[in-house]
């Protein structure tokens, strides 16, 4: 895959991952029995996510980094206890920022050109 398939691919990733988790927080909210959970959610890691997939669109390479970074910090806070560690939680909430980032890293024109 050449290197603008790898930023496509990883910009859509990135909205998928977003998308998947502002949906829960609209259905926690709308479910009427955790509704400030499901306003915070929506608040605080959904901004964060809006703003980094909003960084990828505009800066592949700055937005890769952002989420290899969320991704890793959110799986810090799995180690650390903050999140229950689950295999799904895992694959739902880590590995689709640091997939998304590391394509879009590997995707940009320098290192395409360096392979």
């Amino acid at each position: 895959m050449n290197g603008t398939g790898l930023i496509w691919t990883g910009r859509a990733i990135t909205w998928l991952w977003v998308g998947v988790w502002l949906w829960f927080g609209i259905a926690s909210v709308l479910s009427g029995k955790h509704v400030w959970d499901g306003l915070a959610h929506l608040a605080i890691p959904g901004t964060l996510m809006v703003g980094a997939a909003v960084a990828v669109w505009r800066w592949p390479v700055a937005g890769g980094v952002l989420l290899v970074v969320e991704g890793a910090a959110l799986g810090g806070l799995m180690l650390a206890g903050l999140l229950r560690p689950t295999v799904l939680l895992f694959l739902l909430l880590v590995a689709p920022p640091v997939v998304a980032g590391i394509l879009l890293l590997v995707g940009r024109p320098s290192a395409v050109g360096a392979l």
